[in-house]
């Protein structure tokens, strides 16, 4: 199924840079990964071109980093999936379904960066501070860097074994952050899947892609529209989405179902409601079941 795709390729970055639990980390907000590229004079910037550059990380320093991102992020997520316990009796459906987007959105940029995937975007004052670490010599590459308009950039994760360093190549990308978040939880998802986990990973895959051959739409443009088009159900009584809330939340059974007998297409606008629900149920499901390879909570 998709947790256990998702939680292979964790693993197995874990596993390609050596990563095991840290004892006695002291955590600090200010130590998460952009911040720590940015300020940590330890961390190595190469510039390749205006659209390419790349950092270099030792990994006990990487590893830290790592640790601490988690730790601060999963709060962030365990925030949201608390205030859905206090929502799952009210009314108000939209409230109920935006609070449950934003908790799968945190979940995933924090599952994509746990599997060597990141999404950065860098004011002009802070690729400047990327420039002042910078170690290639070639000036023109700088300066073509810093004259470019381009602020988004997807890092990928690579371990450089004879060096006991990382490497993340960051290149441009175009795609707005929460567009971008789900495409790349999508690349989790890709690669030749077991036939037991095929239709729940097909499920999820058609969702964040928005696969329009299939009607699927991309868990943002569902939370667009009911945040705008949809606004009187954050206080209209909608008993059909009252009773699929009540039903499908937090019941893995019942979603799993769902996500089983939808081969083909959405049936009607209630499934947008219910994929909601299936990708945090998910999501939530990958983030407490990795906890305890990243974090020592004993």
């Amino acid at each position: 199924m998709p947790i256990s795709t998702i939680q292979e390729k964790i693993k197995k970055n874990l596993s390609n840079i050596d990563f095991s639990i840290i004892e006695d980390i002291h955590f600090k907000p200010s130590k998460n990964l952009k911040k720590s590229i940015l300020d940590d004079i330890n961390i190595e910037i190469e510039i390749i071109n205006e659209k390419k550059f790349y950092v270099y990380i030792k990994k006990n320093n990487f590893h830290e980093i790592l640790a601490n991102n988690f730790y601060y992020n999963y709060q962030r997520f365990d925030i949201q999936r608390n205030e859905l316990q206090k929502l799952k009796d009210s009314p108000s459906i939209s409230w109920f379904l935006i609070t449950m987007y934003y908790g799968a959105f945190f979940a995933s940029n924090e599952i994509s960066n746990l599997a060597g995937y990141y999404n950065f975007n860098f004011s002009l004052e802070e690729k400047n501070m990327l420039i002042s670490k910078n170690t290639s010599l070639n000036q023109r590459d700088v300066l073509d860097f810093i004259k470019s308009d381009v602020k988004s950039y997807f890092g990928k994760l690579i371990p450089i074994e004879d060096e006991g360093r990382i490497q993340i190549t960051c290149e441009s990308g175009g795609a707005k952050p929460h567009e971008l978040c789900w495409e790349t939880l999508a690349k989790l998802l890709s690669g030749t899947i077991d036939a037991d986990k095929q239709a729940r990973t097909l499920r999820l895959r058609r969702i964040l892609k928005a696969d329009k051959k299939f009607y699927w739409k991309r868990p943002n443009q569902i939370r667009n529209e009911w945040n705008y088009s949809k606004a009187e159900l954050y206080s209209f009584h909608n008993e059909q989405y009252i009773h699929d809330k009540n039903k499908y939340f937090n019941n893995f059974n019942e979603l799993t179902h769902w996500a089983e007998t939808r081969y083909v297409s959405p049936k009607n606008d209630n499934d947008d409601f219910i994929s909601i629900m299936f990708l945090f149920n998910r999501l939530s499901l990958v983030m407490d079941n990795i906890k305890d390879d990243i974090l020592d909570f004993n």
